[in-house]
C-alpha cells in the first residue's frame, strides 16, 4: 500500500538529503512549480488538483490552466488526479476534457455524496473503464460508522468485481486501512498533530500520538522553536514505518486480491 504524505516539502529546508518515497502535492500549492529545481528527491509523486482550495482561495487557475500544467510537467508525476467537484456532470466533463487535452491517465474520483444519492451506476462505469479510482468525501461528512462501512462495502464489492485499485483521499484512519484493501491513501496527519503539541510514533502495528509534554526534559521539547523539524521528522518516520507494516499485513490478508489485479 502507498501512503502519500502531503506537505513533506517543509522537511526539505532542514533535511536537504531527504528522499520521499510517496509524496502528494496540490496543484493549488505548486501551480508555479517553484520547487522543481530545488534538487529535492522524490520517487513517486501524486498530483492532486485540489479544486476546493482553488475556489476558496480565489486563485485564477482554470481547468485549462490545469491541463497546460499537466502537459508541461507530467513527467514528474506518477498520478494525475481529475479536477473534480461535487457536481457529477461537471466532474465527468472535467475528466473527459483532461483526457482529451493531455492524453494522460487522469485519476477519476467517486464521491460519498454520489453514493448517498444512490448513483451506483457511476462507480460501475468507472470500475469498468478505469483500473485505478479515487474515493472522496467521507472525511468531510459527519457520517455514522454504519454509513461509512456501507459506502466502502459497496465500493469494494464493485471494485473486486473489476479488480479495481482504490485511492482514499485525505484520510488514514487505521481501522479502515486494516479492513479494506486500499491500493493507496494520502495523509496530512503526520504534520497536523504537531500543531497540537503531539508527536506521532509507530509501535506494534499502530500509530500512537504522544503528548509533547512527555518530552519536556529532553531534546524533543515542543517549546523550543528549533525542535519543530525533529517532531515533523518523527511523524514522517512513523507513517513510513506503519506503511511497511500494512504492506506485510495485506500480503497475508489481501494477497489473493492484490495478486489478481
Amino acid at each position: 500500500m502507498k501512503v502519500y504524505l502531503s506537505w513533506t516539502q517543509i522537511l526539505f529546508n532542514k533535511n536537504p538529503w531527504l528522499e520521499i518515497e510517496y509524496w502528494l502535492v496540490s496543484y493549488a500549492d505548486i501551480w508555479n512549480w517553484k520547487f522543481v529545481n530545488q534538487g529535492w528527491n522524490f520517487k513517486d509523486l501524486f498530483l492532486d488538483s485540489w479544486g476546493f482550495a482553488i475556489r476558496t482561495r480565489g486563485l485564477k487557475l482554470s481547468l485549462e490552466n490545469y491541463a497546460k500544467f499537466i502537459n508541461t510537467y507530467h513527467k514528474y508525476f506518477t498520478v494525475l488526479a481529475n479536477q473534480d467537484t461535487l457536481d457529477t456532470k461537471e466532474t465527468l466533463a472535467h475528466q473527459e476534457y483532461l483526457e482529451k487535452e493531455t492524453w494522460k491517465y487522469i485519476l477519476p474520483v467517486y464521491h460519498a455524496n454520489e453514493f448517498l444519492n444512490k448513483d451506483y451506476k457511476l462507480l460501475e462505469y468507472y470500475c469498468e473503464k478505469y483500473p485505478y479510482i479515487a474515493l472522496w468525501g467521507i472525511a468531510w461528512w459527519s457520517f455514522k460508522k454504519n454509513i461509512i462501512e456501507k459506502y466502502y462495502n459497496f465500493c469494494f464489492k464493485i471494485g473486486m468485481k473489476y479488480k479495481t485499485k482504490f485511492h482514499w483521499f485525505g484520510v488514514t484512519i487505521n481501522q479502515y486501512l486494516k479492513t479494506y484493501p486500499f491500493y493507496s491513501v494520502d495523509s496530512t496527519s503526520w504534520l497536523m498533530w504537531g500543531k497540537f503539541n503531539k508527536i506521532l510514533k509507530y509501535q506494534n502495528g499502530k500509530i500512537l500520538t504522544i503528548e509533547a509534554s512527555h518530552y519536556k526534559k529532553n531534546w524533543l521539547s515542543p517549546w523550543e522553536a528549533g525542535q519543530a523539524p525533529k517532531r515533523l521528522w518523527l511523524g514522517y518516520v512513523a507513517r513510513t514505518q506503519y506503511q511497511k507494516y500494512l504492506d506485510s499485513y495485506w500480503k497475508i490478508k489481501w494477497g489473493e486480491y492484490r495478486n489478481e489485479r
